[in-house]
C-alpha cells in the first residue's frame, strides 16, 4: 500500500473514532441501550443461496474447535449461594407505600400482600428479573419470570384502582418491558452490565485500535463492492462469524472478573453488528 494511501485510511480512521459515539449501538448520557440490536432475519432465500439465521440464538451457541456449534450451557445461580444473598439483600426491609407493613422479600417486590402495586425503580434489571447478575444469564428461566411479571402488573388489571396505582402498574410494566428486552439480547446484556460496573462506553471512543479500525473500513469496502447476492451472503457468513466469537469472548472475560477486557470485546462487537446492519440495508436496497 503506498504511503499517501496509508496517510488517507489513518484519517478516515480518525473520522471513525470521532463518529463511533453516534452508533445507535453505544451507550450514550440517555441510556438508549433498549433498542434491538440483533433482530433475527433470514437472508436471501429468495435469490438462491442458502439463508443464514441470525438471531439470539446464534448468539447463545458455542463452537468447539472442530467447528460444529453445541448449545452454550446456562447458569442458574443456587438460592443458597453467598452471591445470591448478597443480591437479595436489597430486597428486605422493604415497606408498603399504602398499608406500611414491612414486606417479605421478593414475594412481595411488585404487589404488597394488601393487593397494592409497589416501586422498584431502585433495582437493577437483573434484580427486576430474579436474575444472577452475569452475562450468561439462563434465557429460558428470565422468558419465564418475565411473563409472570406481565401477568401481575398488566396496567388493564389496575383500571379500576387509584390514579396513582394505575400509574405505578405501568411504570413497573414499562420496567420489566426495558429489563427483559436489554438482558435477553447479548450486546445490550453486555453495554448493561459494563454500566454496572462503573466502566461504560461513552460517546467519544478514542481508545479504538488503528489496526482493528483498519480491518473495518476493509469489511465496508467489501461490502460498498458487493454486486451480488452471493457476494454478500459470504460477507454475512464472516461476520456472523466475527460476532459470535465476540460473544464467546466477552462471555470469557465477564467469568473471569476482567471487566476491562470485557468492555474491549463489546466495543468490537458494536462494530460488527454495525456491519450486519450495513448487511441487511445494502440487500434491501440493491437486491430485494
Amino acid at each position: 500500500m503506498s504511503a499517501p494511501v496509508r496517510v488517507m485510511l489513518r484519517r478516515r480512521i480518525v473520522e471513525q473514532i470521532n463518529a463511533i459515539g453516534r452508533t445507535p449501538f453505544m451507550v450514550n448520557k440517555s441510556n438508549e441501550l433498549h433498542s434491538d440490536l440483533l433482530t433475527s432475519h433470514v437472508f436471501a432465500r429468495r435469490f438462491g443461496v442458502t439463508a443464514i439465521v441470525k438471531s439470539n440464538t446464534l448468539l447463545s451457541s458455542t463452537r468447539p474447535q472442530g467447528g460444529r456449534k453445541t448449545d452454550k450451557p446456562t447458569f442458574t445461580l443456587s438460592k443458597t449461594t453467598r452471591v445470591w444473598s448478597r443480591l437479595s439483600s436489597t430486597l428486605t426491609g422493604r415497606t408498603c407505600w399504602k398499608c406500611g407493613k414491612t414486606k417479605n422479600g421478593r414475594s412481595e417486590l411488585f404487589i404488597c400482600e394488601c393487593g397494592i402495586v409497589q416501586e422498584v425503580s431502585d433495582l437493577t434489571y437483573f434484580q427486576i428479573l430474579d436474575s444472577e447478575e452475569t452475562f450468561d444469564v439462563d434465557l429460558k428461566v428470565l422468558a419465564l419470570t418475565y411473563k409472570e411479571l406481565q401477568k401481575i402488573l398488566h396496567p388493564d388489571k389496575y383500571s379500576q384502582k387509584t390514579e396513582k396505582e394505575r400509574d405505578l402498574a405501568e411504570i413497573q410494566s414499562s420496567l420489566v418491558n426495558k429489563a427483559y428486552t436489554t438482558l435477553t439480547k447479548p450486546l445490550s446484556r453486555a453495554l448493561y452490565l459494563l454500566e454496572l460496573n462503573k466502566l461504560p462506553i461513552e460517546e467519544a471512543n478514542s481508545d479504538v485500535d488503528p489496526d482493528f479500525l483498519m480491518e473495518i473500513m476493509e469489511i465496508n469496502e467489501e461490502l460498498a463492492d458487493a454486486d451480488s447476492p452471493e457476494s454478500l451472503q459470504k460477507i454475512q457468513t464472516e461476520n456472523n462469524e466475527r460476532v459470535n466469537d465476540c460473544f464467546l469472548e466477552i462471555s470469557k472475560a465477564f467469568q473471569d472478573g476482567n471487566i476491562t477486557l470485557a468492555r474491549e470485546h463489546v466495543i468490537r462487537m458494536t462494530y460488527f453488528v454495525n456491519i450486519d446492519e450495513k448487511i441487511k440495508e445494502t440487500y434491501r436496497k440493491s437486491f430485494e
